[in-house]
């Protein structure tokens, strides 16, 4: 068992693991994403980067669950159809995608779309406005690169709220329409993963214990994200993005 593998021979290394999934829940109580990408940069400094991407999978199934639990029945069912065709293609993609992990350089993704967030998340800073149509081609797009680098690199977060954000929802309603995306994403990127071996018994361990503390963090999070305005909402949720952009970008090239 991998946790035990730590526990035993890098108690250190595995108490900054935890450490660093409590500090992604409460990011992602904020802003309602990023979970992935924390853990992902942050554990693959410390273990080979398809131990990091499994580690990831259950903290991020679980979290997004309670993110999405927020909502009743009938909103869940409505933001599907709301949302159809980027929930589609991201659901797609992300399970091909998975399917040839070691085919792809999971590098030249992340750099690529880390460039097209930088772009938009600064453009966006300097005042542009960009307008999706929720069922566009765009959309398609957009889902269908989503779809990529979630199952490559575990990381969909960003993209999808750049979208939401084109949209122009409520602080609210966007970390619930997340919510939901990314529960159904997580689902896909776990039986993804569970058919190419990459999350096994062996990883499972590490992945189950990053859990608890990324509950923590999330709680914590969402109670600093109901005392901020909107408008301080948006600025830090552009922040975040072009953190992961620049991050990306860095992991790409450098």
């Amino acid at each position: 068992m991998m946790f035990i593998h730590l526990l035993l021979n890098e108690p250190v290394i595995l108490l900054i693991i935890i450490l660093i999934g409590f500090m992604a829940g409460v990011i992602k109580g904020i802003v309602g994403f990023a979970l992935p990408m924390i853990l992902i940069t942050g554990l693959s400094i410390f273990i080979p980067i398809e131990q990091a991407l499994a580690s990831l999978i259950l903290p991020t199934i679980i979290t997004n669950f309670i993110q999405s639990f927020t909502i009743s029945k009938a909103t869940f069912f409505s933001t599907i159809v709301n949302y159809k065709t980027f929930l589609f293609f991201s659901s797609i993609f992300l399970i091909l995608s998975s399917q040839f992990y070691s085919i792809f350089s999971a590098e030249l993704i992340m750099g690529f779309v880390g460039i097209i967030l930088f772009a938009y998340t600064f453009s966006q800073i300097l005042g542009f406005e960009f307008k999706f149509k929720n069922n566009g081609l765009l959309t398609v797009i957009t889902g269908s690169i989503n779809g990529v680098l979630g199952g490559i690199a575990g990381i969909w977060g960003p993209l999808t709220v750049s979208y939401l954000m084109s949209l122009k929802i409520e602080k609210n309603e966007q970390i619930k329409v997340q919510g939901i995306m990314y529960s159904l994403g997580s689902i896909f990127l776990l039986l993804g993963h569970l058919y190419s071996g990459i999350f096994n018994k062996y990883t499972f361990s590490l992945s189950l214990s990053l859990v608890p503390l990324c509950i923590l963090g999330l709680f914590i999070g969402s109670i600093i994200r109901n005392k901020i305005k909107q408008t301080t909402f948006k600025t830090f949720t552009l922040v975040m993005i072009l953190l992961a952009s620049i991050n990306l970008i860095r992991k790409a090239f450098l």
